[in-house]
């Protein structure tokens, strides 16, 4: 057959299917392949519009795209978009992006490159999108005009090169944010103001750095008491971390869960010191030095992650698995021991403990050459495990359930309390 009958064939079955089919194939293909779909057939130009309008509430347009193209997306999509991902390398196609209105738009995240949007952007924003309820932009803004999204709940400023904490001020003053990400402020910007409470009270969600926390929100912490999620990006002083805890249990009995990733060998010792209750206690060391032990009980929590982490000898790693007395679950997730072989006593664990402790070693590994030299794998071997005096309080495991497997985060500081 003949590349001009190919053609003609393609163009019989196109034109046979119905609407519902074509649309079942369009919604497996990205924006620019359904872009490129248009030229070949006239059959798709004829459906495009019907499809983007009940099939792409969710919109992501990144580059390249032609402008004629992006016109035609944005005329044909801009009163039925809910969620927009914008990315583009062009002040043009910026330019034609607020040119329309977008009333049904909630989410919206901005990403250029080549070029930064500028404060002045902003009132075409706020003019284009009147109802955004979640706002993340890239760009030299300082956040003046963002209180004029009357609607806006939750904004991310982690990718604003000027933001002002004048500005952060005066948004918190106008709006009842549920979601502040920063990450973002110098020291000097946050030496300059002091955020007002009233505006803090609503948050469900903060992510700040170290000294945003410390400064900004330390001494007004308990007073989020709508908070469910706070994440800190980089490294706490011990003393900072624990004044935090202390903070956070002043009006709260449980979290469901507080990851650790610090550089300080302080993980285990500010989970055994929190006093609230912890579904679950995570653990990450990179740091290949490890997170060292402590002969101390975590008394709050039922389950017990350590990731990562260099466990250096057989006397540390016993001692610390009978002073758990309280964790049924632990489990010990690709970490690093300085031994080859080692015996659980099952009756000695058992000893004292009034529930069953289920303990899992997954790829736990053995290194025969020193911490922070150079190896090959065949200088890396599998821990011997066994199992002696064996009892009904302890059980040892080499697989996880699927129930049991945790997303780790790799944050400083991560809390969560739904």
């Amino acid at each position: 057959m003949s590349g001009v009958q190919n053609k003609q064939l393609l163009q019989i079955q196109v034109e046979s299917l119905p609407d519902d089919v074509l649309f079942i194939i369009l919604d497996y293909l990205d924006l620019n392949t359904q872009l490129k779909m248009m030229r070949v057939h006239s059959r798709f130009l004829n459906i495009m519009h019907q499809f983007w309008r009940f099939n792409c509430k969710n919109m992501l347009i990144v580059e390249p795209i032609l402008l004629e193209d992006l016109i035609l997306v944005l005329k044909s999509t801009c009163n039925w978009i809910t969620n927009l991902r914008f990315r583009t390398n062009n002040q043009e196609h910026f330019a034609e992006l607020t040119k329309y209105m977008y009333p049904n738009v909630k989410d919206l995240r901005l990403a250029t490159r080549n070029f930064q949007l500028k404060d002045s952007d902003m009132i075409k924003l706020v003019q284009s999108f009147p109802n955004i309820k979640t706002f993340s932009p890239q760009g030299h803004l300082t956040g003046a005009h963002m209180s004029d999204f009357r609607q806006l709940e939750n904004l991310t400023l982690s990718y604003c090169s000027y933001a002002s904490g004048s500005q952060l001020t005066h948004i918190l003053s106008s709006l009842r944010l549920k979601s502040l990400k920063l990450d973002v402020f110098s020291n000097k910007e946050i030496r300059s103001v002091s955020l007002p409470l009233e505006g803090l009270t609503n948050l469900e969600l903060l992510h700040c750095d170290s000294s945003e926390m410390t400064s900004w929100f330390l001494d007004k912490i308990r007073f989020l008491v709508n908070l469910k999620e706070l994440k800190i990006s980089d490294n706490l002083h011990a003393n900072v971390a624990r004044e935090l805890l202390d903070s956070l249990s002043v009006n709260r009995s449980y979290a469901k869960s507080l990851e650790l990733t610090l550089i300080q060998s302080i993980g285990l010792a500010l989970a055994s010191y929190c006093t609230i209750r912890l579904g679950s206690v995570i653990i990450i060391s990179q740091d290949i030095g490890g997170i060292g032990f402590l002969y101390t009980e975590i008394p709050n929590t039922k389950r017990l992650y350590l990731k990562c982490c260099v466990i250096r000898s057989q006397n540390d790693f016993h001692s610390h698995i009978k002073a758990l007395k309280t964790p049924e679950f632990i489990c010990f997730d690709c970490c690093q021991f300085e031994f080859k072989e080692f015996t659980f006593s099952g009756k000695d664990i058992a000893q004292d403990r009034s529930t069953k402790l289920n303990l899992h070693i997954i790829g736990g590994t053995f290194n025969q050459l020193p911490i922070n030299s150079c190896h090959s794998y065949e200088d890396i071997s599998q821990v011997d495990w066994k199992v002696v005096e064996e009892d009904a309080l302890f059980e040892f495991h080499r697989v996880l359930p699927k129930e049991l497997k945790v997303e780790y985060k790799y944050e400083p500081f991560l809390i969560q309390f739904e």
